[in-house]
């Protein structure tokens, strides 16, 4: 049960901002109507071949991949076929609908995916692909048994597939290395706040080509507004068949050290956060999303959970420093939070 949630979409496929409907309101304050509502008819039947349909006259993939799918137990166990007749020559991993989540649990990660990355390697295949339980997220593993960075799939996928002037949406505590690899290529990035919803609608309103989230989820909007890891497995395979491997495609771009550490608050977090922003004011901290310092070598964000009474630091850097900004940074935030080190 802990795993369980609603999600509001738009009839594009978005999810709904919540400041902008009145759902959040009318749960709030119990302005719930009673009766019997109008009933509309709809059928899923057939929609995943409808679906698989669509995509393929968007797609020219030159050759048959073998992928390795680890559904997580969740809904795209329903997508092997999907796959299958995309002309994919599938593995399938955790392939069984389960609420429990027995095979790896919910949540696609280097740790979760190991065995995944292991079957990989030993069947030779292209690459592989894990879904968290709804479906709206996928992880990639290269030819080599790699997690890979959804920013490193993101930038393989834009530059081979987008051209110079298009435009990429970034959730706010993605890696640095988005900008820095795509301003090679004349395309462009902006960051939006974490949240695949506000990601979303910034890919809409900005007619974007792409947009990312650290966490795994990826709206191609040529395929449809809703964050997609089928369409983003399928435009990654398309461009794998052309004949280089994803391996290679991955180690073209540089790694950066990134850091995540969460800090547990006894206070407001608004009180917090206002006395770092006084702390950190010399600095000029972007504040689209917390607080987000960006210099020539490192990145610091700090900004608090939605869901958790916790703060979060994120340090990234292109330097042998991450130890020395970690102790800095973790000492500003103490100091804010009244604390001593």
């Amino acid at each position: 049960p802990e795993y369980n949630g609603v999600r509001f979409r738009t009839g594009d496929g978005y999810g709904l901002l919540y400041q902008e409907s009145s759902i959040m309101r009318f749960y709030r304050e119990g302005g719930f109507l009673s009766g019997i509502g109008r009933e509309i008819a709809r059928s899923p039947d057939g929609a995943i071949e409808r679906y698989r349909q669509y995509v393929a006259r968007k797609l020219n993939i030159l050759r048959s991949l073998k992928i390795v799918l680890d559904m997580g137990n969740g809904s795209a166990c329903t997508m092997n076929s999907f796959y299958e007749k995309l002309g994919f020559d599938s593995i399938v991993m955790n392939g069984n609908m389960n609420g429990s989540f027995p095979g790896r649990g919910p949540a696609p990660n280097e740790k979760s995916l190991v065995p995944a990355c292991q079957v990989v390697v030993d069947s030779g295949a292209d690459f592989g692909v894990g879904f968290d339980p709804d479906a709206d997220r996928g992880i990639v593993i290269d030819d080599r048994g790699r997690v890979l960075p959804p920013e490193k799939v993101a930038i393989i996928i834009a530059r081979r597939r987008y051209k110079s002037g298009d435009l990429v949406i970034s959730g706010f505590d993605c890696s640095m290395i988005l900008e820095r690899e795509l301003e090679k290529d004349g395309i462009k990035v902006l960051r939006e706040k974490v949240g695949d919803v506000f990601v979303a609608n910034r890919v809409k309103n900005e007619r974007a080509v792409l947009g990312v989230e650290r966490s795994g989820h990826f709206f191609l909007p040529e395929f449809q507004y809703s964050d997609d890891p089928f369409a983003m497995s399928l435009a990654l395979g398309e461009i794998i068949s052309e004949g280089e491997k994803l391996s290679t495609l991955a180690d073209q771009i540089p790694d950066y050290p990134y850091k995540q550490i969460s800090i547990c608050l006894s206070e407001e977090p608004v009180e917090v956060m206002l006395r770092l922003k006084d702390a950190l004011a010399r600095q000029e901290p972007d504040t689209t999303d917390g607080l987000k310092i960006t210099t020539e070598s490192h990145s610091i964000l700090i900004r608090p959970s939605n869901t958790e009474p916790i703060l979060r630091l994120y340090i990234e850097t292109a330097m042998d420093d991450m130890k020395e900004l970690e102790e800095r940074y973790l000492q500003i935030i103490h100091k804010a939070m009244r604390k001593a080190i």
